[in-house]
Parts: C-alpha cells; structure tokens; sequence
C-alpha cells in the first residue's frame, strides 16, 4: 500500500441550512379596549463559532461560513490513508422562536466509497442530527463534521484512481411544535456491564455507588475507567478503597451524565452493594430497565429521585431479588410508556412500602409475579383511581392508597 499514489480529492459543499417558519403559533396580547397587538418576534437560525481542528491537514479552501451564515463550505485534498480534515461549527438559534430539525438531507457515500473514506456530520457528543431535533430560542447546538481517509483497508480497497466526492448535508429548521425531541446535549455514559468495574475484581466487592456532576478523578484512586459512549473521558468512573475491604465508585461528568437506550441489567449482581445515588444520571432517553438492580441482595439505600421514566417500556424485574430493600421511593417516575412490569419486585422479602404517586399502568400489558415474594408488603401509594384499581388487582392484603 505505501507504493500506491493514488489520492481522494474531497470537494464538500457542506451544511446547508435551509431555513423556513411558521407563524401560527406565536404569541398575542390582548387588551381591554379590544385593541389586540401582536408581539415582535425574531427568526435567527444561523452558523457560528467555525474551528478546524489542529489535526486536520491543510484544506485547498479552508471551511469557512458564508456571508448569509447558513452554509459552510470547503475544499480538501486528502492524499494517504489516516489524512483528514475536520471541524465544530455552532448552530445557533438568535431568535425569539423555538426551532426544530423538519428535514435532514445527506448525499452520504456510496457503499465503493465507504471503503476508503468516512464522513459524518454528528453533534458534539456524537449523537446523529434527527429530525424533531430541538433549538430553543436562545441555544445552540455544536456539531462536528469529519471526513477521513480511512486506515483499517487493504490494497484492494484503494481507488485506482483521483475521486472527486461532492458530500452535501443539508439540515431544515422550521418553528417548533409539541412534538419536537430535547436533544442531548451533555456526555452520554455507555451501557457496557462486562468491564471496568462490572469485572470480577470489584463486582463482588463494590459497596457504594455514587453520581457526580463534576469530571474530576482524584490521583489516590484504586483504577480509573473511561465508561463514556464516545470512549473520550467525558464521563469516567473510579474506585476507591471503603476502608474495610471493599471499594466506592464514582461516576463523574460535568453537568448530568446522560443515558440513552437499554441498561437492561446494568447494576445487577453488585452482592456486597449497600447503597446507591443516581442522582446525576439523566435517564430520559432510556427505553428498558429490565433487571437494572435485580439481584442487589446487601441493597438498604436507592435514591432515585432525579429518574425521569417517561420512555421507559420495559420494568421486567429491575428490583428483583433485592432482599434487602425496605422502602422504595419511586415518586418521580411517570410511565406513560410502559407496557411490562413482570416480575418488578419479586423475591423483595423485606419490601414494606412503594411510592408511586405519578406513575400511570394504563398501557401495561404484562405484569406476572410483579409482586410476588414481598410477603411484608404492606402499603403502596399510586396517583390516582385507575392506578389503585390496577394495583390492587395484582397484590392482596395491601393499603394501596390515593396519594
């Protein structure tokens, strides 16, 4: 491969954003003499804040932002496998208006090319850009635009000759409506439960978990992981020595550490953990937590007061066999999306009390065993008339009570 001469001329007429709004949503004063004037308001969907990074080779026409501020373009060469060209630009919105992504276009490449080069247009935190994506008057989202020349390819997959690729991605905002998505904005933790801490050496041995909006890891620390999805130290986790023979972790990042998707079992299995504090954690974008704390027999503590459910479909024993738990304090979990609750708390032997006042049961589905085992089950509070009858249909001998 090092005799080949072949090289990718890279031409990209990148991010144009198209911009379009509606005003039927905007909001009207009314007076009492019957006059009615309506509020000035100010669309501003624009580029800013464009930085190559240092890495990046030398661009024929550097990425610049035009003069209307809603395209970017450049020119690149990349001449050997490892060359690339990469840079953060700001969409900001300046306006009075939420904003929403209506449409998301991508020439992309073709299957050949994908053999050779890479390309992606993401937001900083390496989430893809969707449409119903959210710009709220006032914010801005960093995105990071990368093309490569790609190393991990074999002779044959070198062009046999120049290739010039046209790569286009166009983004459409228009005024948002209620179905628009909060995007996440912050560092994403993975849904790994094999390594770092989850390994043999400290599973067993673990006797507190906690959560900290700080990304600072202190240099006395037993081992130190990074457990980000982007694997790029934005969110780590640390242990530390307990003083009697088992250890604390921490997990860390600045601001919330977000998770998204299955952490179906993530915290199962912990024998020696005690206690745990998730307060940190944003888990609005999680769909299952099947058996997410099944199994944490020694577990006296949970605080689970910053859990946000309302995606959640999936419950299926995730506090299952922890026969430790007195109390569980689920007051902040809305579950207007789950459909299975099989088996949530079965073997929960020492389980006296459940708070559920804003959880709703109107969509679930399967519910077998949900509480079965919880033999000193004594009083669950829920939210309102339909969820009282819901429960009080799957446990006897239980105040299930109206909060």
């Amino acid at each position: 491969m090092k005799n080949k001469k072949e090289k990718i001329i890279v031409y990209v007429c990148l991010l144009i954003l198209c911009i379009s709004v509606g005003y039927a949503a905007l909001s009207t004063t009314l007076n009492i003499t019957g006059v009615s004037n309506i509020k000035s308001a100010k669309w501003d969907v624009h580029f800013d804040n464009l930085k190559v990074n240092n890495d990046s080779v030398t661009a024929t026409s550097p990425a610049v932002i035009d003069a209307t501020k809603t395209a970017v373009n450049y020119s690149v060469s990349l001449l050997k496998p490892g060359d690339s060209y990469s840079f953060t630009v700001d969409v900001v919105n300046s306006g009075t208006i939420d904003a929403m992504v209506s449409v998301v276009s991508n020439t992309g490449l073709s299957d050949e090319q994908k053999k050779y080069v890479s390309y992606s247009v993401t937001y900083s935190n390496g989430l893809e850009v969707n449409t119903k994506d959210s710009l709220n008057a006032g914010d801005k989202r960093k995105l990071k635009v990368e093309v490569r020349y790609r190393t991990d390819l074999s002779a044959s997959d070198l062009p046999n000759e120049d290739k010039l690729l046209d790569l286009t991605f166009k983004v459409t905002y228009v005024q948002a409506d209620d179905s628009k998505n909060d995007v996440v904005t912050g560092s994403i933790m993975n849904n790994d439960g094999t390594g770092n801490y989850h390994s043999d050496t400290y599973k067993s041995k673990i006797t507190k978990i906690v959560t900290s909006n700080k990304l600072v890891v202190p240099n006395n620390v037993v081992e130190k992981w990074d457990v980000s999805k982007n694997q790029d130290e934005s969110v780590m986790a640390y242990a530390e020595d307990d003083g009697n023979g088992g250890y604390v972790v921490t997990i860390c990042s600045d601001g919330k550490i977000y998770l998204e998707g299955s952490y179906g079992g993530f915290f199962s299995n912990f024998s020696a953990l005690t206690s745990m504090d998730l307060s940190d954690f944003d888990t609005k974008n999680v769909v299952s937590m099947n058996g997410l704390f099944a199994s944490c027999v020694s577990l006296t503590e949970l605080s689970l007061n910053s859990f946000d459910t309302s995606n959640v479909t999936d419950m299926n024993s995730m506090f299952g066999g922890c026969n430790n738990l007195i109390s569980i304090d689920l007051s902040s979990f809305k579950t207007s999306k789950l459909t299975s609750i099989t088996a949530m708390f079965a073997g929960c032997i020492n389980l006296t009390s459940i708070n559920f006042k804003n959880a709703t049961f109107d969509n679930v589905t399967s519910y077998g065993g949900a509480f079965s085992g919880c033999s000193k089950l004594a009083k669950i509070i829920v939210k309102d008339t339909a969820a009282k009858n819901f429960i009080s249909g799957k446990v006897s001998g239980v105040d299930v009570s109206i909060a």
